[in-house]
């Protein structure tokens, strides 16, 4: 990512890792051939955005309710609103199929 920056190009990478994919400047998650999310870090707030992305693929993050619906995600973003300083929150998509 480095020596990109510094040539200053960008490159597309593919990957099912959460750590090399929290490095990047903007993450777009993938599931049965559409986006499912889009999102756009800013490098103040990479680390903690990082931390919670570990958070929720490690399975830390346990939030009820019915993910296809959307019910998680409206869930999570009315529990982080009440914070002072800016959060983010993400959700483990399924396991790839074979």
């Amino acid at each position: 990512l480095q020596i990109s920056k510094q040539m200053g190009t960008t490159f597309v990478m593919v990957t099912h890792e959460p750590e090399l994919a929290s490095c990047a400047d903007r993450i777009i998650t993938i599931l049965d051939g559409k986006v499912q999310s889009d999102v756009v870090q800013d490098p103040a707030t990479r680390e903690r955005n990082r931390e919670a992305l570990f958070a929720s693929l490690e399975g830390n993050m346990r939030i009820g309710g019915d993910s296809a619906s959307g019910e998680v995600h409206q869930k999570t973003a009315a529990e982080l609103a009440s914070y002072a300083a800016p959060a983010a929150a993400a959700q483990q998509p399924e396991q790839p199929k074979p």
